[in-house]
């Protein structure tokens, strides 16, 4: 695209000053690349490669952050497997030192001790903006790994390598990383697309039913919103991929990251410039919920309550039929949801006061920037966007859910 200007000289009421405005516009295009694989370190396997593309070459420094929490589930190999598969690769890359172990989890986006080990390494090694980290782990670790590529440098390049069903289904496809701060949810982050995402399904054989019925609430999100047709899927299938049919579950999280990374790229708000954030469905609640409770409770468990309370509010408020409420019930509660928010530290209240949960609406208002705008449903697979809530009926379906 051409470079366009605008020069214009604005002359002030009584022309003793002036005003020079010059305008440019350039526009920056993005791949967002997503790689499937099996273990993607064994020495025949050449997704990585694949993945690093045309940067590829001898210079190219990788450097290896992994989750301390893989080691307890059989993958401690690792790091000796990334280095034997880098020296049988030696025309591909090199690393810059052994991969490193850092602790995850939701902990670990808490504070700033995560983002400046990586700093560190990232410093320590010698790390460029033609160099790429390789970040392996659950959602939490590569929002933390994420965020510090995202601010050294003023950016190095991310290679996401998502470890939970969660983070395959949705958050390492995106392009958004962050650490809390202030009782808030992803208060500090960056905008940054990574170099490829590689959902590789030999981690998903490890995880456990809990692990897989938290990641798969953001799938039960984005068909709700998205796609019908997936929800059906879901009906059928999510309840035999919580319980071990690894087929099911990779058809799930293939779907749900397609779903996902078509709208970052085709949506039309990439950077989320705008007031609408349609892959956020559900999550004023949730996210309002963990802070409540410290970060004490899974993503995932208070994404799905907050799921529900928002068809339960859609259907009270008339534009959610009864039976497609149902459905979406019951699919949540086959699937082995908590739908309860007492659990979540959330009373009853009266209309006299407004419920502590509420306040999530401006918190989530201020994260988006601009007029509160939110998902709500006229159908599975339908959404209506609002631009407020009536206090009374989201109390009273708050207040129908706290057991």
């Amino acid at each position: 695209m051409p470079i366009t200007s605008d020069y214009s000289l604005l002359p002030p009421p009584d022309d003793s000053l002036s005003t020079a405005i010059i305008r440019e516009q350039f526009v920056q295009t993005y791949r967002h690349q997503l790689l499937s694989t099996n273990a993607f370190w064994l020495a025949d396997n050449p997704t990585l490669v694949v993945a690093l593309g045309t940067i590829a070459k001898p210079e190219t420094k990788l450097l290896y952050i992994l989750e301390a929490d893989l080691a307890q589930y059989g993958y401690d190999h690792l790091p000796a497997s990334l280095i034997h598969k880098a020296s049988l690769e030696k025309h591909s890359y090199t690393l810059a030192k052994e991969p490193m172990w850092l602790q995850g989890t939701e902990s670990c986006k808490d504070n700033w001790a995560g983002v400046m080990a990586v700093c560190q390494a990232i410093n320590d090694s010698g790390i460029d903006r033609h160099s790429v980290v390789v970040a392996v782990g659950g959602g939490a670790f590569l929002d933390m790994v994420g965020f510090a590529c995202a601010i050294a440098h003023r950016g190095v390049q991310l290679l996401r390598v998502p470890t939970t069903v969660l983070a395959q289904a949705d958050s390492g496809v995106g392009v958004k990383s962050a650490i809390n701060a202030f009782g808030k949810k992803n208060f500090l982050g960056a905008f940054a697309v990574p170099l490829a995402v590689i959902n590789d399904a030999a981690f998903l054989a490890t995880l456990n039913p809990d692990l897989i019925r938290a990641g798969l609430a953001e799938a039960v999100k984005v068909a709700l919103v998205k796609d019908g047709d997936f929800f059906e899927q879901l009906e059928r299938d999510a309840v035999d991929a919580i319980e071990g049919d690894l087929d099911k579950l990779q058809q799930i999280i293939h779907q749900s990251a397609l779903l996902h990374l078509r709208h970052i790229c085709q949506g039309g708000d990439p950077f989320e410039q705008g007031s609408s954030r349609p892959l956020d469905f559900g999550h004023w609640s949730a996210h309002k919920a963990e802070g409540l409770t410290n970060f004490g409770i899974a993503h995932g468990l208070a994404v799905a309550a907050g799921l529900h309370l928002d068809a339960l509010y859609s259907q009270q408020m008339g534009w959610l039929l009864a039976n497609d409420y149902a459905r979406v019930k019951s699919l949540l509660v086959r699937m082995g949801y908590d739908l309860a928010l007492g659990p979540y530290g959330i009373s009853q209240t009266t209309y006299q006061s407004i419920h502590p949960l509420l306040a999530g609406l401006n918190e989530f208002r201020e994260h988006l920037g601009g007029r509160l705008t939110l998902l709500m449903l006229r159908g599975i697979g339908q959404p209506i966007e609002v631009h407020e809530l009536d206090d009374q009926i989201m109390t009273q379906a708050i207040n129908d859910l706290v057991a």
